[in-house]
């Protein structure tokens, strides 16, 4: 975990991990509100988020008197087998057995439906990313972490052999290389939370590979329910027979009004961003004229 401390408030989130991830760099609330603490509660408040955390409670550090969960979502894993995937209804029963702890001063977020927490998505809804304007062509983004997609190469190479077409990229891309292949596309093939995000939100159109309840989660925010097809986490075989399986029998999701949809994403998080500070004394949480692309 990532964590730095600025105008008082100490943030806690994914960030700088190994390998890099463009999503856990750019869900802090930091990068798209100033917010900053009086003398009154300065070094008193801890924000935890974005992205998804395994343990929550872990998160919440007891030696802050105002705590902040912001987007935070869940990641459970599901597994291959004999007895299938987890169901639906097994998959939001983990999911809300992961809740935060109640108390007083906290104030409890969650990027995924049907949790405990109030809902608000992904602060990177505020990010240039998420409107950029698209081509024609078809991508795929994978996951960089071999834990998750396995050997990545291997499979852009075979990808590019049958394809040649097809843009590849990982989520270790800069926001300006990603930015380049979304501009390009229209289409894009993935197995990341956010590249799934941000192409909804610009108007793309998406096949989302599973290895993980949180793709169905993001999915879930746009209304199209769970339309994932899985693979087996950290099989580039399996990986690639499900990327092969999607460029030659396409089965797109898009949304109706991506313009709309990232508007009322925009507003829940300002909406949640003017109750926090209503409700702690000296503190000012004010929404930033230009997005940052970088941590502190």
């Amino acid at each position: 975990m990532y964590k730095f401390e600025k105008d008082g408030v100490t943030y806690l989130n994914n960030a700088r991990g190994v390998p890099f991830n463009l999503g856990d760099e750019l869900c802090s609330p930091f990068l798209y509100y100033r917010i900053h603490a009086a003398p009154a509660c300065s070094g008193q408040v801890l924000v935890v988020g974005g992205g998804a955390f395994e343990t929550h409670q872990s998160a919440l550090a007891d030696e802050y008197h105002y705590r902040i969960t912001w987007a935070v979502g869940n990641s459970a894993s599901i597994d291959r087998g004999i007895k299938g995937f987890l169901s639906r209804r097994r998959r939001r029963r983990r999911i809300e057995e992961q809740t935060f702890p109640i108390h007083e001063t906290a104030f409890l977020s969650s990027r995924d439906l049907g949790t405990s927490e109030e809902f608000v998505p992904c602060p990177s809804c505020h990010h240039p990313i998420a409107e950029v304007a698209r081509g024609d062509r078809i991508g795929l983004v994978l996951n960089a972490n071999p834990r998750v997609s396995g050997n990545v190469e291997r499979i852009f190479a075979e990808v590019k052999a049958r394809h040649p077409d097809v843009l590849c990229l990982t989520n270790e891309a800069s926001v300006q290389d990603l930015r380049a292949l979304m501009q390009k596309t229209d289409r894009i093939i993935t197995n990341s939370y956010h590249i799934t995000y941000w192409s909804l939100l610009s108007g793309g159109k998406v096949r989302v590979l599973s290895y993980s309840s949180k793709l169905a989660s993001v999915l879930d925010i746009f209304g199209v329910g769970d339309q994932t097809v899985r693979f087996e986490k950290g099989s580039a075989t399996s990986l690639l027979k499900t990327v092969v399986a999607a460029l030659e029998a396409p089965r797109w999701l898009a949304i109706d009004d991506s313009e709309g949809t990232r508007t009322r994403f925009r507003r829940l998080n300002a909406a949640f961003a003017s109750r926090i500070e209503s409700s702690i004394p000296g503190l000012s949480i004010v929404l930033r004229e230009e997005s940052l692309d970088e941590l502190p």
